[in-house]
């Protein structure tokens, strides 16, 4: 590495920088992923069928060989909600998986919905499904980019078998504001009370998807030595500060080693957490803290991955609308979603959130509880921003049309000053879609070839 050489940087190592660094490498021949645990990409939502046709398609067209083989690097990882106390197991097939909230959720379907469902072949409405996704992963891929990504994008291809029960749903989803709602934080990361046809098809096929975890570790490993082959480097952290000229991050300092000068810098969804760096919008925020529990024993012995999203009527619009939960054998992963304040530290919410968790274990084993034997909470690096076309109060704010995202850096007189060089690809702008928005904003970071 060449000390005066200035470097495109990327913040943390992921198998989403990765992909955003091969596209990069085709502009520029400097570029560099800074491998530091703080400042790793957020655990992403979870992994549905169209996002793995989208890896795939990008795995063959440009030959990334863990891509083409993405599904050696997933596990099929089903889902239970609780809402107000109802449990909805999702995640499995297509088929199972309407069924499902045909049974548990009716009230969000018109009452022709279920007469239809049954008419349809369970092996049929599932290859349906699938050849679906296929071919609009492919299309999306090779086609689209995010200006041109919309709902008729989605329709063009949809066969009858999904159209029928998206209209039933479509018409009846407004009757439940809180499953709406809990959809779009979970499958979107955004809180909103309001919903479009396009993203509401986009939570459509999302339910109905079988539901994914990657193996970060394996896909990371692969995709490492494939960006090293082609001429990008890894740097370790832990970082000690970072210097500024003008209004552009110049030079990143480590604990150990020699300095860093960088040209851009891109980081996405997650917050890099430095003293240096702030969060400047207009726009309300919601952030997580997370939890790490151990215990000497759960009510059930997990031997795979279980995940949990709970939330409730009274829960919309307050402090910690919703937690999402992992579970495996006797230890307990979790997020609850608290307002983004900026200097905010975990141990602001250490109470509120023990509590709101204890409550939630009690809705998964009835009225269960046992100390943990090892607790830890920090804050989440993720953001979940408050949309809506309409202004609407959320606790005692009243929250207005959202302004632009900035990111400021601080010099050492404190001030904040705006930053020419580094990059933001997150949920921000427009009809965002989770994951599959930031595998298109990725994507679009290719020169057009």
């Amino acid at each position: 590495m060449n000390d005066a050489k200035p470097y495109t940087t990327l913040l943390g190592k992921n198998y989403l920088s990765f992909l955003m660094s091969f596209g990069l490498l085709e502009k520029t021949k400097e570029v560099v992923i800074l491998d530091e645990k703080e400042a790793n990409f957020p655990i992403c939502p979870p992994l549905c069928d169209l996002e793995k046709s989208i890896l795939h398609t990008w795995g063959k067209d440009l030959n990334y060989h863990p891509l083409k083989q993405i599904d050696d690097y997933i596990l099929c990882t089903p889902v239970t909600f609780i809402l107000d106390g109802i449990q909805v197991h999702l995640g499995r097939n297509p088929w199972q998986n309407l069924r499902e909230l045909l049974r548990k959720l009716p009230h969000v379907f018109t009452p022709e919905a279920t007469l239809q469902f049954f008419r349809h072949n369970e092996s049929k409405f599932n290859e349906s499904y699938f050849s679906y996704t296929a071919r609009l992963g492919e299309t999306i891929f090779r086609f689209k980019n995010i200006p041109n990504l919309n709902f008729q994008t989605f329709m063009e291809s949809c066969p009858v078998e999904l159209k029928g029960p998206f209209d039933n749903l479509k018409e009846g989803v407004f009757k439940d504001d809180l499953f709406r709602f809990l959809c779009q934080a979970f499958f979107q990361r955004k809180i909103s009370r309001s919903t479009s046809e396009f993203e509401l098809f986009h939570i459509f096929l999302c339910l109905l998807s079988p539901h994914y975890e990657v193996k970060q570790e394996a896909l990371e490993n692969d995709l490492e030595d494939k960006f090293i082959k082609v001429g990008g480097l890894v740097r370790p952290g832990p970082v000690k500060n970072m210097d500024f000229k003008g209004r552009k991050l110049w030079r990143i300092n480590f604990e150990k080693g020699k300095s860093l000068t960088t040209k851009d810098v891109y980081f996405s969804k997650g917050l890099f957490f430095s003293s240096q760096f702030k969060v400047s919008t207009k726009r309300p925020m919601y952030t997580s803290v997370n939890i790490r529990w151990s215990f000497e024993r759960l009510p059930i012995e997990y031997l795979e991955l279980e995940k949990i999203v709970i939330s409730d009527q009274s829960r919309m619009g307050a402090f910690g609308p919703y937690t999402e939960i992992r579970l495996l054998k006797n230890r307990l992963w979790a997020q609850v979603l608290v307002p983004y304040e900026i200097g905010a530290k975990v141990e602001f919410y250490q109470k509120q959130i023990t509590s709101i968790l204890k409550k939630d274990l009690g809705k998964v084993w009835v009225d269960w509880w046992e100390e943990p034997v090892e607790d830890r909470m920090e804050m989440g690096e993720f953001l979940w921003p408050v949309t809506g076309r309409k202004a609407f109060s959320l606790g005692r704010v009243e929250f207005k049309l959202p302004e632009k995202l900035s990111i400021h850096g601080i010099s050492n007189s404190k001030k904040l000053f705006g930053l020419k060089n580094l990059h933001y690809l997150g949920n921000f702008g427009g009809e965002t879609l989770g994951l599959l928005s930031t595998l298109m904003e990725i994507k679009d970071l290719r020169p057009y070839k």
